[in-house]
């Protein structure tokens, strides 16, 4: 390789590593998020091109969980079964999702500031996820004010 190459790739994997700790912050809020509301959800971090995709994996309002049966999911092999409205009272058939309308909305971009722009590494990722808080809600602001109701 040259020394443009190595360069190149020098500056891409910083790029990466920029990317993956602004998703990061995007994910440590959100899981924040979840935690206060009581939601389950997975959160997912990737990049993708030059952006950190940040997304939760779950659907409470389809499949919400009164309670959750250790005791008999452990009999069965796995961490717990689940009781909802309708399941077990109405058999297998209560297991389906309830059929919920979704929302997602795609923002801007958000950017932290570089490393070498002279700011304190705190200073500059608390900056950052105040942006990012503030994007996040006004986003859900916003999505929540178009809903009509979680079911379709």
């Amino acid at each position: 390789m040259t020394e443009e190459t190595t360069a190149a790739a020098g500056s891409d994997d910083d790029r990466v590593k920029q990317l993956e700790q602004e998703g990061d912050i995007a994910a440590d809020y959100l899981e924040g998020l979840l935690d206060i509301a009581d939601f389950d959800g997975d959160i997912d971090m990737d990049v993708e091109g030059d952006r950190a995709m940040v997304s939760i994996v779950g659907a409470e309002e389809a499949f919400p969980v009164i309670a959750r049966l250790y005791r008999v999911g452990n009999l069965v092999g796995v961490p717990w079964i689940p009781v909802t409205p309708t399941f077990p009272l109405c058999g297998l058939a209560g297991a389906l999702p309830l059929p919920t309308r979704w929302s997602m909305h795609f923002g801007e971009p958000i950017f932290a500031a570089p490393a070498d722009s002279g700011q304190d590494e705190e200073r500059r990722i608390a900056e950052t996820t105040e942006r990012v808080r503030t994007a996040i809600s006004t986003g859900l602001t916003d999505l929540l004010a178009k809903r009509r109701g979680i079911f379709v």
